[in-house]
């Protein structure tokens, strides 16, 4: 059975992928910050295991913990879906350095640094396996008044390409 990381898999896109996930037979690992036991219930109820990591994506030590969690647990991860993602409102010109860190943490370092762990997890075990970041609309438009949230999901769309053509 195929064991899938999914985060920010308590609501939203992360939950429906999630659930998706299990219906198509994964087990879940599933990374969140807020109540999660609807996601759990539904993964549950497919007859699939669920394991929770409530992390802090913005703690540096989040990306350890979770890998930790899901080989310890499982032994293997098959498939990693960065679905986790913030975003801060506010004019360009009075952005805050602070919002401006906390998104690109979240939105571009933390998905970098979990593939990296999971794509070195995958080769030591000589088995190809699923990324999957989640990009956005903005990506593509713009946007008004979510400079970093664009700029993160904009860069997330650069990394997907260039960690494809690397490790294709």
């Amino acid at each position: 059975r195929s064991v899938a990381v999914v985060t920010g898999a308590n609501r939203g896109i992360g939950n429906a992928i999630a659930v998706g996930l299990a219906e198509a037979g994964a087990n879940i690992v599933a990374v969140h910050r807020s109540e999660v036991s609807a996601t759990r219930l539904a993964i549950e109820a497919l007859g699939r295991r669920f394991v929770s990591v409530e992390v802090d994506l913005q703690d540096r030590g989040s990306v350890a913990s979770i890998i930790d969690v899901a080989l310890g647990t499982f032994g293997k991860i098959d498939i990693l879906v960065n679905a986790a993602g913030i975003i801060r409102r506010q004019s360009s010109m009075e952005f805050s350095d602070k919002n401006w860190d906390e998104v690109l943490l979240v939105n571009l370092k933390v998905p970098f640094d979990l593939s990296r762990a999971v794509a070195r997890s995958m080769v030591t075990r000589g088995i190809p396996g699923r990324i999957i970041h989640l990009a956005s609309l903005l990506s593509f438009q713009g946007g008004i008044n979510t400079a970093s949230y664009t700029a993160s999901k904009s860069a997330i769309r650069g990394l997907t390409k260039i960690l494809a053509n690397e490790w294709a």
